[in-house]
């Protein structure tokens, strides 16, 4: 074998392990690199690399939270966000904005949460959208937002536990208009849990219609920590139509 040739195979060979490496890393959660050692130009080139593995940008992304960025790069850091493909690193992404409290970020981020790729990612944005707020206002816009708008049940759900909690004094007026068309049983069974304790006679209509129509099929899950399925959310209901019923 002439050493030409020698040469070409060593070289595939060594590409290969690396490539190998990076590929079990990868798999195990692991970077390839040490993100200390990079300089903060160097790891959001990494980030927005389509090239790099989705360990290897998170890693970079969440280094990011260690450095002081300029506006320049925060916003270098968002354009990142929108191009990724890989699931990992959106929230990697999400999660550096807000513990860095980019608020020139915020409304931006709004509106990527309601078009996000993943259930996961749009959590995530919706997370880091209320914790960029810092008026009550504009907190519960972007909170109704995500309820109303959100293509995602976990996100939806969320939404309406944070409005339930932080801002009860919408929240029925909110959770008419959200039941209408709710088809996460999670959202759903807390909106009429809540309605059924501190819903007024204005939201009997809502909590009749639900607990009659024994058709209504509601998404089963447990994005709220309890499962929930269509006859959790028509057992609220019932129990507002007797506590609001016997009030009358």
């Amino acid at each position: 074998m002439n050493k030409n040739l020698v040469k070409c195979v060593m070289g595939a060979l060594c590409a290969l392990s690396l490539s190998a490496c990076a590929t079990m890393n990868d798999l195990v959660g692991k970077s390839s690199y040490d993100p200390a050692s990079y300089g903060t130009k160097a790891l959001l080139s990494m980030v927005a690399s389509a090239d790099s593995t989705a360990s290897d940008a998170a890693a970079a992304a969440k280094e990011l939270a260690n450095r002081r960025l300029t506006e320049e790069e925060g916003r270098q850091l968002f354009q990142a966000l929108q191009a990724q493909p890989k699931e990992k690193v959106r929230v990697a992404i999400l999660k550096t904005i807000a513990a860095k409290q980019l608020d020139y970020l915020r409304e931006p981020v709004v509106a990527y949460a309601l078009k996000a790729p993943d259930e996961d990612t749009a959590v995530e944005a919706a997370v880091t959208a209320i914790a960029l707020t810092t008026e009550q206002e504009d907190a519960l816009k972007s909170a109704a937002g995500f309820l109303l708008k959100g293509k995602f049940p976990a996100q939806r759900a969320r939404a309406a536990k944070l409005v339930a909690t932080t801002f009860p004094e919408y929240a029925e007026r909110l959770f008419v208009r959200a039941l209408e068309k709710e088809t996460s049983a999670s959202a759903a069974t807390l909106m009429c849990e809540f309605l059924a304790q501190k819903g007024s006679p204005a939201c009997l209509p809502t909590l009749e219609s639900i607990a009659n129509d024994v058709g209504r099929k509601y998404e089963a899950d447990k994005w709220l920590g309890v499962k929930t399925d269509s006859e959790s959310v028509r057992a609220a209901a019932v129990r507002g139509v007797e506590r609001l019923g016997m009030a009358e």
